[in-house]
């Protein structure tokens, strides 16, 4: 009999080690692409040329895709990397345009949060009945639309745009057929308010409960598929987690609410090529006459010659990193400071040089060295 609870505890305990080796070589799913849905609750519904249907977690939304949500509907839908539309109930929205730096979206009844990471060069646009709002600034937003498309738009943080309006950090707008501007109280809030506050601290925690290891395989398996230079960061899905997740390209950021991001790039060991601008390389003719362009190489961009300057290249990170994150001393560190607990330094390139290919051995001395990046040791929230 003890032999055979013996045998017993064996089988479970090496069933166990295989289920968490599986786990550990399984890879998170990297996008870059808005439209994904990260939540549902009650009833949410999908219009298209395909008809209506139930709309679920792990769907994705494209182009003039209609959401539309019950009276006890709730919905979480992803846009640019680091952002979020949240829909209460009897609402409906679509997409007008999902590219990066140009993202809209029509709200045609209801009600809306946006959590969004944005400049005027990476802004958010959603177009009402009666106006076009643009969010332009990182920020919480809510947009309400009304009887005969009036519009109410609540900025907690950030600054919007409308017609020739700016409303910014605490003032509530009312456009109907004349704008109104006045102050609110921010500590007053709503089912739906509390609700997208505690999806925003929700989604921070699962940040931080990524595999380290993973993560940096996952990155590196996809790389193909997104660019360090034209995104705020990445979505991270995590089969065992269940979500969607925003792993940011600056470092020390914190989301729009103010919860911090326990990942972010630069806590991951990376290969140095991630960090460099990619270049297309063009075919020569093929037999229809046109060249072809095939995917960016993984090497770094080609160093730069005596005769001719290249302009620096900045990541869109950089445009909004003081705003949400931490600025290392020194601005690029080259030392830690060993009595905070940062995480170990990550030797990468510095983006505003051209860099030599990592392939080609390079014999001119004024070659500019690596630097580096290392976030010191985040606030308490």
């Amino acid at each position: 009999m003890k032999i055979a609870k013996l045998i017993v505890i064996m089988l479970l305990f090496f069933a166990g080690i295989s289920k968490l080796q599986a786990q550990e070589t399984l890879l998170y799913k990297v996008s870059a692409e808005a439209g994904p849905v990260n939540y549902v609750e009650g009833e949410v519904t999908l219009v298209n040329e395909l008809g209506v249907r139930n709309l679920t977690k792990g769907d994705r939304v494209l182009i003039e895709d209609k959401v539309r949500t019950g009276a006890n509907g709730k919905v979480e839908i992803l846009l640019n990397p680091g952002s979020y539309v949240r829909l209460a109930g009897n609402s409906e929205f679509e997409f007008l345009d999902t590219s990066l730096d140009n993202l809209q979206l029509r709200l045609n009844k209801g009600t809306a949060i946006f959590e969004v990471f944005a400049t005027k060069d990476f802004k958010v646009t959603v177009l009402t009945p009666k106006v076009e709002v643009s969010l332009i600034k990182t920020g919480v937003y809510r947009l309400d639309i009304g009887e005969n498309g009036k519009c109410t738009i609540k900025v907690w943080k950030g600054i919007a745009q409308a017609s020739n309006l700016k409303i910014e950090k605490g003032r509530k707008a009312v456009i109907s057929n004349q704008f109104e501007i006045a102050k609110f109280s921010r500590s007053e809030t709503d089912e739906i308010e509390r609700w997208s506050k505690d999806r925003s601290k929700y989604l921070a925690k699962i940040n931080s409960e990524l595999e380290r290891r993973t993560l940096r395989d996952s990155l590196i398996a996809s790389y193909t598929n997104w660019d360090f230079y034209n995104s705020f960061g990445l979505w991270i899905f995590a089969p065992r987690l269940g979500s969607y997740c925003f792993l940011p390209f600056g470092y020390g950021w914190q989301s729009p609410y103010g919860f911090w991001f326990g990942f972010d790039i630069w806590t991951i060991p990376l290969p140095a090529y991630i960090f460099y601008p990619r270049q297309p390389s063009i075919q020569p003719n093929t037999a229809s006459g046109s060249p072809t362009v095939t995917p960016p190489n993984n090497l770094p961009a080609t160093r730069k010659t005596d005769q001719v300057e290249t302009p620096p290249i900045v990541p869109p990170f950089m445009k909004i990193q003081k705003d949400v994150g931490i600025i290392p001393p020194d601005s690029f560190p080259t030392r830690i400071d060993s009595k905070t607990n940062a995480p170990t330094p990550v030797l990468v390139p510095n983006p505003s040089v051209s860099p030599v290919p990592t392939t080609v051995p390079s014999t001119n001395d004024t070659t500019p060295s690596p630097v580096i990046m290392t976030p010191t040791r985040k606030r308490d929230n």
